[in-house]
């Protein structure tokens, strides 16, 4: 772009001068900016750079066609192209990004609680949909092998209730729960209150469990009249 100037002299030697300015437009280049990387019902801004007038196509999940700035919102993983112009229409340039989208992960750990012997290391092994999942999240940090893994162990001595957070590829995440309740929270035997010894195959056995513990030494069944109707002494639990 340059200012030319120019003079007129008469025949009497008198002078003016007058300028005109060339304007010459100059090759543009556009850049966009904005997270190419989206869950599904999410949005997006997008913005182009470097053109005086924008034309964005295709127009679906876009809240404008004809800005420098917009609101991506697509439901599907779009290839957006956006085109811009110069202020005298001599140039343009082209741009082209892509918005994924990605859709929420589902999360399950399996049953809502669990009842379990005490001082028993039991594996979580959670099932995911719409994976890969990138990063796991266990909380709380009690009795459990780590954090940030998909399948800790955790050893049972206290209630407790364990939630998960599962984020994929996209950054979408997924929930879940789970609690697991010892038989005994003080001690580490468990004894069933009542068995039914009739052949059927249900809890026809009694049986004493425990966890840590080397012997049973004495073991009494009584009726309900306060007869012992069974007894045992030094034996292993389970």
């Amino acid at each position: 772009t340059t200012q030319y100037v120019v003079t007129g002299t008469n025949t009497f030697g008198c002078a003016t001068t007058d300028t005109v300015l060339i304007t010459v437009a100059q090759p543009i280049q556009v850049t966009v900016q904005g997270d190419d990387t989206l869950c599904i019902g999410d949005r997006t801004t997008l913005t182009a750079f470097g053109a005086t007038r924008y034309v964005w196509s295709p127009s679906l999940g876009l809240n404008s066609i004809n800005t420098a700035t917009v609101i991506a919102a697509p439901q599907t993983t779009t290839q957006y192209r956006v085109i811009g112009f110069d202020a005298h229409n001599c140039f343009q340039d082209t741009v082209d990004i892509i918005v994924a989208v990605g859709q929420y992960p589902t999360v399950s750990i399996g049953p809502d609680s669990l009842t379990l012997n005490t001082g028993v290391r039991q594996q979580l092994n959670p099932t995911v949909t719409n994976g890969p999942i990138s990063t796991w999240a266990w909380s709380p940090n009690i009795n459990i092998s780590c954090t940030d893994c998909a399948t800790p162990v955790v050893t049972v001595k206290t209630p407790v209730c364990y939630a998960v957070k599962a984020t994929n590829i996209f950054g979408c995440a997924g929930t879940d729960t789970i609690c697991i309740k010892p038989f005994c929270e003080n001690t580490q035997v468990f004894i069933a209150n009542a068995f039914t010894p009739d052949g059927d195959g249900r809890n026809d056995k009694l049986v004493v469990r425990g966890q840590g513990i080397k012997t049973i030494r004495m073991f009494k069944v009584f009726n309900r009249w306060g007869q012992v109707v069974f007894e045992k002494a030094n034996f292993s639990p389970n």
